[in-house]
C-alpha cells in the first residue's frame, strides 16, 4: 500500500514497547518496507540489542507485583511483567563497549577515512554489529530506512570521546557484578 501512495511511514516507540512485546511487529515492519524512517529513544536502541543477548523471562503467572528489593537481590529486573536478569545488561556493556571503542579510532583516523558519528550511523552501525535477524536495527541495517533517536541520551555527538570517557568512568565505578 506505502509503494502505491507514495507516502512516507515514520513509526515512534518507545523502550517499554520494545520490552514489552511488541518488539518483533517493530521489526518485521523494517524487514518488509513497511515503514520509511524509524524515531525512537536511546532505550528503544538499548532494549533491543539487549534481547538479542539474554533472555527475558514472563513473572510468574504474569505479576506485575514483585517486590523490586528482592528481585534485585536475587539479580534480576522487573520491567513491568517481565523479569530480566541483571547479567543481560552486563553482557550488553561487554558487547558495546569495543564497538564504540572502534568508533573512537575511526573518529580520531585522518583524512578520508575519519568518520563523523551521528545518530542514524552509530544506530546503522550497531546493527551490522548485532547481526541477530530477531533485532530491529539489524533490518535498519539491511534494509536502510532513516533512523533515528528522539532522545537526547542517544543523540551522540560528533565527538565520540565525550561519550565513551564517561561511561568508561561510571562503568568502573559501578559495583561488583553478581
Amino acid at each position: 500500500m506505502r509503494a502505491a501512495t507514495k507516502c512516507s511511514i515514520f513509526l515512534g516507540y518507545t523502550s517499554n514497547l520494545v520490552s514489552s512485546g511488541l518488539r518483533d511487529i517493530i521489526r518485521f515492519l523494517v524487514q518488509h518496507r513497511y515503514v520509511s524512517c524509524l524515531v525512537t529513544t536511546a532505550g528503544g536502541i538499548e532494549e533491543d540489542l539487549i534481547k538479542c543477548l539474554g533472555p527475558t523471562f514472563l513473572a510468574p503467572r504474569g505479576d506485575f507485583n514483585h517486590d523490586g528489593a528482592n528481585l534485585r537481590r536475587r539479580g534480576l529486573n522487573r520491567i513491568g511483567n517481565l523479569l530480566v536478569p541483571n547479567d543481560n545488561y552486563c553482557k550488553f556493556e561487554d558487547w558495546v563497549m569495543p564497538i564504540l571503542d572502534q568508533m573512537v579510532v575511526e573518529q580520531e583516523q585522518e583524512g578520508d577515512a575519519k568518520v563523523r558519528w551521528t545518530p542514524s550511523k552509530v544506530i546503522d552501525r550497531l546493527g551490522k554489529e548485532i547481526n541477530d535477524e530477531s533485532s530491529i536495527l539489524y533490518w535498519c541495517h539491511k534494509v536502510r530506512p532513516r533512523s533515528s533517536s528522539s532522545s537526547r541520551t542517544s543523540a551522540l555527538p560528533n565527538s565520540l570521546l565525550t561519550l565513551v570517557a564517561p561511561a568508561r568512568r561510571t562503568r568502573s565505578r559501578s559495583s561488583a557484578r553478581p
